[in-house]
């Protein structure tokens, strides 16, 4: 199903658009992001980066453009301002920034998948600046922002309860199950029992609440004593309660396949410790499945991004997403959806030295040593020192066969990604069955032709179509004659050589000295340049897939 404009689907006011899904957001230009795609799950996006990589921007991006009439558990409207979360400066943000909203909808009863441009630019007003516009589809009657609830929370930056007043606040009624709801809630995320009564309390300074806290009651501490991780986890539950309302009137309005709305939590890991992190985590995860509201977080925590992206089923099934923002191999920002833990805890460390960088290596997985050789005499030294090369992966057999190559590619493939392997199938296997092969990593060998023989056979082949006065022979220094009669003593038959079967062939390559073989070699793949040239290439192409997704520099194309 492709995206398609409000125009194509006829839709009149964006006000009335009925959001399923956050899809994420594709970000043309916005400063020193260009062109990148940023995806949301559809329950947990979790996303990370090194200080300065606008991650808090881009969650901006997607939390900003809604309206909503709802209000949270204390009367305040459930919209998150673009001024909440990042600044723009009419000095640096001249120029005119555009991204496209992508949603899916429910729209005439059925699923559609909508994306809508928002432009973002300097106002002006008397000739001077005046502020920035946010224009989301444009300036005509029906534009402007989508209907749903949408809030971002900052956990660092929410005001120390210890430099506050704080006072009861006993306008908030929760019912019997919103307390239990709470209680479990810390308990689940803190393991502890505190909370199992609490009250909740304004925090203000000079006459201005700043927030609503929540503090254990009957306990042998009270609000004063509590911790930030404790203060930070009230922010939250209050939101958590804010939302489960409006599911419950969603419900009764039969909108239940709407989106409930969308939280954003920037500094997640604040005042938490690791396993209060994951534990918060697993809980956010397991409630926004049942109230159908999304969640992207922000966090640096290493701890968590590891434990997170070992949810293998999770991440597939798209419950759970991790996008990564660096700037490590390109002056301008990109986003790396769902990377592997080595890429991120080197992006986050700079750990490894540039030494160790520059002798990573690409495992290549082949049938045997003769498909090892040619690769190596197709892709040059340079490429070849990247790679370390195993046809022998079984001790106790000869060669890795095509059906356990095949076996590997169709069920190991988080194995191989994780080794950081490709494997290169000979050019007689079946290219048919390949491309049905779920796996982006894999190679053939190219054949002359289009004859999808076998290296040995290919080769013999190659010289027996050869006229006798063929510039070849003397290169090589022997004569048609003499390759024939060769041939002949191993059982390659003269007058039909491609039914001779593939022992024979295999039996006159043995017999070859290392250096004829490399003359051959060498001759076969300069005549066929345009094909091997094609083949290295691509092989270029995958290996440095497999470097960016492990976090490594990329090899320039030579």
């Amino acid at each position: 199903m492709d995206y398609k404009s409000k125009k194509d689907l006829g839709i009149i006011d964006n006000d009335t658009v009925a959001i399923s899904k956050i899809k994420g957001i594709s970000i043309h230009n916005f400063r020193n992001i260009k062109n990148q795609e940023f995806k949301l799950s559809d329950n947990i996006t979790l996303v990370s980066g090194r200080n300065g990589t606008m991650k808090s921007t881009v969650m901006g991006l997607v939390a900003h453009p809604y309206n909503t009439l709802s209000t949270d558990v204390f009367g305040k409207n459930l919209k998150t301002q673009l001024s909440q979360v990042f600044k723009l400066s009419e000095n640096t943000d001249i120029e005119k920034y555009k991204y496209n909203l992508n949603l899916e909808i429910i729209h005439d009863d059925n699923k559609q998948l909508l994306s809508e441009p928002v432009k973002v630019y300097p106002g002006k007003k008397s000739g001077k600046y005046d502020r920035h516009r946010v224009v989301v589809s444009g300036s005509q009657r029906g534009d402007g922002n989508f209907t749903l609830p949408s809030t971002y929370i900052n956990l660092k930056r929410l005001f120390p309860l210890v430099e506050t007043d704080v006072s009861n606040n006993n306008s908030v009624s929760y019912s019997k199950d919103e307390k239990n709801f709470i209680s479990r809630f810390f308990e689940k995320v803190l393991l502890k029992e505190s909370f199992s009564e609490f009250e909740t309390f304004d925090a203000s300074t000079t006459g201005t609440v700043l927030k609503q806290s929540i503090g254990p009651k009957n306990a042998n501490y009270d609000i004063d004593s509590i911790s930030s991780g404790e203060d930070n986890l009230g922010t939250i539950v209050n939101i958590l309660v804010s939302y489960m309302r409006l599911y419950d009137e969603k419900i009764n309005r039969g909108q239940n396949k709407r989106l409930t709305g969308l939280i954003s939590i920037d500094e997640f890991e604040a005042s938490l410790h690791p396993i209060s992190q994951l534990n918060l985590f697993n809980f956010l995860l397991e409630w926004s499945q049942k109230y159908n509201v999304q969640l992207i977080i922000n966090t640096h925590s290493l701890f968590l991004i590891d434990e997170v992206l070992k949810m293998t089923p999770e991440i597939k099934k798209n419950k759970i997403a991790v996008n990564f923002i660096t700037s490590a191999f390109s002056e301008n920002l990109e986003i790396w959806h769902n990377p592997s833990y080595k890429m991120a805890k080197r992006e986050l460390t700079l750990a490894d030295d540039e030494e160790k960088i520059s002798f990573t290596q690409v495992k290549i997985l082949c049938e045997d040593d003769v498909a090892v050789a040619l690769i190596k005499s197709i892709i040059g030294q340079k490429l070849a020192k990247r790679c370390k090369f195993q046809a022998n992966l079984s001790p106790s057999k000869d060669g890795n066969s095509w059906p356990f190559l095949e076996k590997l590619a169709t069920e190991a493939t988080a194995l191989l990604q994780d080794s950081m392997s490709m494997i290169i199938f000979d050019g007689d296997v079946n290219e048919q069955k390949l491309k049905n092969k779920n796996f982006d990593k894999i190679l053939k060998i190219p054949t002359i032709n289009d004859s999808n023989f076998a290296f040995e056979k290919e080769l013999a082949n190659y010289i027996l179509k050869k006229k006798t006065d063929d510039n070849f022979f003397q290169l090589v220094g022997k004569t048609k004659e003499q390759f024939k009669q060769s041939f002949v003593r191993n059982g390659i038959s003269l007058a039909e050589p491609e039914k001779s079967d593939m022992k024979c062939y295999k039996k006159w390559y043995d017999s070859l000295d290392g250096h004829a073989i490399r003359k051959y070699r060498t001759q076969l793949i300069k005549e066929n340049k345009a094909i091997f040239d094609d083949f290295k290439l691509e092989f270029l192409k995958k290996m440095n897939m497999i470097f960016k997704e492990n976090g490594f520099p990329m090899i320039e194309e030579i």
